[in-house]
């Protein structure tokens, strides 16, 4: 049975695969992906990855990078989308997987001390940047800092202390899904992160205009690999709205990824 969650809630099941068939063969598992979970292989997604990225006609525009080599990319297609490649390296990527990894235990089995409430299943909730597990804080601060130093990003990440008081940690497994929505616009502020990790993932967008449709049409699509940041401000916050599709393997410029299983991380600022 496949999960799939309206926002941050689990609002249903549906019994099988959304996926159609193809004679597109999927990739095969390499050593770095075996032990990612990954089913398509990481080191020739990436490739693709990187020859997307390059192309001016798939929509992104490369603004610079971080040290490090991390580049920072911008839409042409979605004002306000950002996206760093490897934002995470191969290091803090299974670091940032093992904190999250030992908070949804907890939140799930209810232990003492877990300063965590989960309002769905596979899933912990914080709020107050004050309770964040220490790495995520670590992190967290670090993402506002980079953000706030990009010379095509706006003065929204510049907030705070803290610009982040709301951490949503979820697992996902293959076939649970993200019904296509914006964040509540009553109680998160504009600016919101995501850290990908574990998994391959296809993220679309679409314009909220269309989003009375859900599903018939990604106007936008993201190859997320393990480590990769998104980043959501101004139109891309407000004016599109984004979803998972609830499938065991999606299509991605003319490849098959069988889905492995991923955890997220996203970051908000919570207006009181």
């Amino acid at each position: 049975m496949e999960r799939v969650l309206e926002g941050e809630s689990v609002v249903g099941t549906v019994s099988d695969s959304t996926s159609e068939t193809s004679d597109l063969a999927p990739l095969q598992p390499d050593s770095v992906s075996a032990e990612l979970g990954l089913s398509a292989g990481l080191s020739e997604l990436r490739d693709l990855q990187t020859a997307d990225d390059s192309d001016p006609g798939t929509g992104w525009a490369a603004v610079g990078s971080l040290h490090g080599g991390r580049q920072i990319l911008q839409s042409t297609v979605v004002p306000g989308l950002t996206v760093i490649r490897r934002y995470l390296n191969d290091e803090h990527h299974h670091a940032l997987l093992d904190c999250a990894d030992a908070v949804l235990y907890s939140a799930a089995h209810g232990l003492a001390g877990a300063a965590a409430e989960g309002t769905a299943p596979n899933q912990a909730v914080f709020l107050g940047s004050d309770g964040f597990p220490p790495l995520v804080s670590t992190v967290a601060t670090e993402v506002a800092r980079d953000l706030a130093g990009l010379e095509h990003t706006s003065a929204v990440w510049r907030r705070g202390p803290p610009a982040f008081n709301h951490l949503l940690i979820n697992e996902y497994y293959p076939g649970d899904g993200i019904l296509e929505h914006v964040d509540i616009p009553h109680r998160f502020a504009d600016g919101i992160v995501g850290l990908s990790l574990a998994s391959a993932i296809v993220f679309r967008l679409s314009p909220v205009a269309e989003s009375d449709f859900p599903g018939t049409r990604a106007t936008a699509e993201v190859l997320l690999l393990p480590g990769d940041l998104y980043a959501l401000e101004g139109d891309a916050r407000w004016k599109w709205a984004h979803r998972i599709d609830p499938v065991d393997r999606e299509e991605w410029q003319g490849v098959l990824i069988d889905r492995g299983r991923r955890v997220s991380l996203t970051l908000r600022g919570l207006l009181f």
